[in-house]
């Protein structure tokens, strides 16, 4: 079977059950390349993945995150919306 066919076969299966869809999809992606015949090792696809993950861009959408947590956390951004409307 196509590794795409059984990916949106298991994750649809476990969005029906009840599954988050963010599980949904680590679940189906686990199954598609463990039972798809991807042709490649699973070895090369963690590799691929995980340096994909020091990207620079990806890196700035956690640290803005994070900024943002710290900032309401602290008060800091209630302080600044009411500067912004006086």
């Amino acid at each position: 079977m196509n590794a795409g066919v059984i990916l949106f076969l298991i994750f649809a299966v476990c969005v029906l059950i009840g599954v988050p869809i963010s599980m949904s999809l680590g679940i189906g992606s686990l199954a598609a390349v463990a039972l798809g015949n991807l042709g490649v090792s699973p070895a090369v696809i963690a590799q691929r993945v995980f340096g994909g993950l020091q990207s620079t861009s990806i890196m700035a959408i956690a640290f803005f995150i994070l900024a943002g947590n710290l900032m309401a956390g602290g008060g800091i951004s209630r302080r600044i919306v009411n500067f912004a409307n006086c």
